[in-house]
């Protein structure tokens, strides 16, 4: 007869547990008992529940719960800086191959606005940000081609207008000597 056992707070365990599945079937008891091979008595939550006119409990101990909360804390401590840390190394690289190009080239482009051809944007990367640095790089090399060509007409009209100039001078002046000559001889 187990009725007068009691726990060290004074709750008669086997009582309680038999009171607890009349009222319902199931349900958890607080108590205190020691853990096998130990003396002394720690705090206990039992689940008790009645199948087939037996009553079966199970119980797990408030240090054993202390401990796996612990545990799973420092799972959970790990688990976020591991993710931390993944999350600083995906900025950091985004950072150096992304937004860093990126600032880059918008520089390059206030210089290039000013007029500045002798700018040279960064080689690109395998991406799309390597990709429209190359393409305005090409820009750049296509207008500096476009303005040489422009400087070498212009440079090309000038001296055929010097030449034309100096020929039309010729005329002007052998035109004078002509009218000299006769001049001389009338």
């Amino acid at each position: 007869d187990l009725s007068e056992n009691k726990d060290p707070k004074g709750k008669l365990l086997f009582v309680e547990m038999i009171n607890t599945v009349k009222s319902s079937n199931n349900g958890f008891i607080k108590n205190m008992w020691p853990k096998a091979g130990e003396n002394k008595a720690i705090n206990k939550v039992t689940y008790i529940e009645k199948y087939d006119g037996l009553i079966f409990g199970m119980g797990v101990y408030s240090d054993d719960i202390s401990k796996t909360m612990l545990i799973f804390y420092i799972i959970v401590i790990i688990a976020g800086v591991f993710t931390m840390s993944i999350v600083i190394l995906s900025i950091i690289l985004l950072n150096k191959n992304l937004f860093n190009p990126i600032l880059l080239i918008k520089q390059k482009l206030n210089l290039l606005e000013n007029g500045d051809l002798t700018q040279i944007l960064p080689k690109g990367n395998l991406n799309e940000v390597g990709e429209m640095s190359d393409s305005l790089s090409n820009f750049i090399e296509a207008i500096k081609n476009i303005l040489s060509e422009l400087k070498t007409s212009i440079e090309n009209i000038k001296n055929e207008n010097i030449d034309s100039l100096n020929s039309f001078n010729i005329l002007i002046n052998g035109d004078r000597h002509i009218q000299g000559i006769n001049h001389l001889v009338t």
